[in-house]
């Protein structure tokens, strides 16, 4: 946001640049990284076309005004305010809510936890899984992934494999059972209803679920971290990650990065500004090799074959 410091006033998470007078935009003490939008809240630059400037800075960033400019988009006072107020407040809701199951895993040191993710789990599933049993971990909580289905998609395989994703495929009720009845803490990853799409039964009662689609009913758990504003879980458990101050790893965040960009379809389809702070953040730690290796994993024989076969 960019205006005079005696009228602009600070907004969570937003940059502001308070300038003492008018000026050009090359005396401006800009950011470097481009951000993810562009506010100017009066006139207050000199130059004679400040957007056409400003998209030589960043060529792809929004430039919002509150009054009108050529090339920029008109955003009203009070639309800002509604928008900050209500950012604010998920902002809010969101921390409480990590803060609450981080609450709840600090409780219950030395137990036992199974965390099951939706079946055949893709990026999304695999890496939340991942952090989360990397969380529990860390919190002296013995953790365990399971999932139905299977794994079968060359990216899925590739990143199991490299990362060493200690996983275990249910196959039979009986195993199920024996699981759910023998630990103390049962997590729900990417999905937040038992016996749909899952191998549990459908009286399976989670303790925690943490989940980014949309819920169209209620659900019964200790702990429940529900937010459709975010594209995928990779990001809500980023946020969780966040709130923990735990050491981060690079497979961790390579896996969780991973997952944000395969459920966004590489930023291509909907996401939000959540997301791209977890992105941001897990960017420290996360290996762009091991991004590039998920995304372009060699093909087996099998899969070979299989397009050899469909072009004759």
């Amino acid at each position: 946001m960019i205006g005079l410091a005696e009228s602009i006033q600070s907004i969570d998470e937003v940059e502001i640049v308070a300038l003492p007078t008018e000026m050009d935009l090359a005396e401006m003490p800009l950011p470097e990284i481009a951000p993810t939008a562009v506010l100017i809240f009066e006139e207050i630059i000199c130059d004679d076309e400040p957007v056409k400037t400003l998209r030589s800075y960043w060529q792809n960033t929004p430039v919002l005004t509150t009054f009108a400019l050529d090339g920029a988009e008109l955003i009203s006072i009070e639309d800002l305010t509604a928008s900050a107020i209500e950012s604010r407040l998920e902002s809010l809701e969101r921390r409480e809510g990590a803060m609450e199951i981080l609450q709840y895993l600090r409780s219950r040191e030395d137990k036992t936890a199974a965390i099951f993710c939706h079946d055949n789990p893709d990026p999304d599933a695999l890496a939340s899984a991942y952090g989360m049993q990397y969380l529990c971990q860390d919190l002296s909580i013995e953790a365990k992934i399971y999932h139905g289905g299977m794994i079968e998609h060359q990216q899925n395989k590739a990143m199991v494999n490299d990362l060493g994703l200690e996983l275990r495929r249910l196959i039979l009720g009986w195993e199920v059972e024996d699981i759910i009845s023998s630990v103390d803490i049962i997590i729900f990853v990417d999905f937040h209803k038992a016996g749909a799409n899952n191998i549990l039964p459908e009286h399976c009662q989670p303790h925690i679920i943490l989940d980014h689609h949309h819920l169209d009913h209620p659900v019964a758990a200790d702990v429940a971290f529900i937010r459709n504003e975010f594209a995928a879980t990779s990001s809500l458990v980023a946020s969780l990650l966040m709130h923990s101050e735990i050491t981060m790893t690079e497979e961790v965040s390579t896996a969780l990065a991973f997952g944000i960009r395969t459920d966004t379809l590489g930023f291509t389809r909907s996401f939000n500004a959540v997301d791209l702070r977890a992105l941001s953040w897990l960017n420290a730690w996360a290996s762009i090799d091991r991004l590039r290796k998920f995304e372009t994993p060699p093909r087996s024989m099998e899969v070979l074959q299989s397009f050899a076969i469909a072009l004759n």
